[in-house]
């Protein structure tokens, strides 16, 4: 098998360890993924893991290589998710409205590419979570319920 193959294996085992909350078991697949060969899902994943091991510094660095590798792949949807998170992080971290503000642009040139959908709503909510009054956070909501249930995206 490639160490593109191995990867991919990798990733997927790593994946399985985050939705089993086993966040020490998902570090250790990511970074293994990572060695083999390098991509924005392994970063993605290894940076979500860290994140829950509370080692915030590495997990913002690796999904903020993440957002990169998707952008320059052309994955829109998912660059923008990790903007709005990479936004949303930056209040909570460091007090920093004016690169939250940054990451909340640069989410909103790749949610401008997407049609309506998962990507689209995610975006909406996380940036509503942040700047929205409470009755245009209740509009979002339930436009994003009626996008999960559409989509069965729980």
């Amino acid at each position: 098998m490639s160490n593109s193959g191995v990867a991919s294996e990798l990733v997927r085992e790593g994946e399985q360890a985050l939705r089993a909350a086993d966040w020490a078991a998902a570090r250790r697949a990511f970074e293994r993924a990572l060695a083999a060969h390098d991509s924005p899902a392994a970063h993605d994943g290894l940076g979500l893991a860290l994140w829950w091991l509370n080692d915030i510094e590495d997990a913002h660095h690796h999904r903020a290589i993440a957002y990169r590798e998707y952008r320059q792949a052309g994955e829109a949807g998912r660059a923008a998710r990790l903007a709005c998170w990479l936004g949303r992080e930056q209040v909570f971290l460091n007090s920093n409205v004016p690169a939250m503000s940054g990451w909340f642009s640069r989410a909103e040139q790749l949610v401008g590419q997407l049609e309506p959908g998962v990507d689209r709503a995610w975006c909406a909510l996380l940036r509503a979570s942040m700047l929205a009054s409470p009755v245009e956070m209740a509009a979002v909501a339930a436009d994003v319920i009626a996008t999960a249930r559409q989509s069965g995206d729980g």
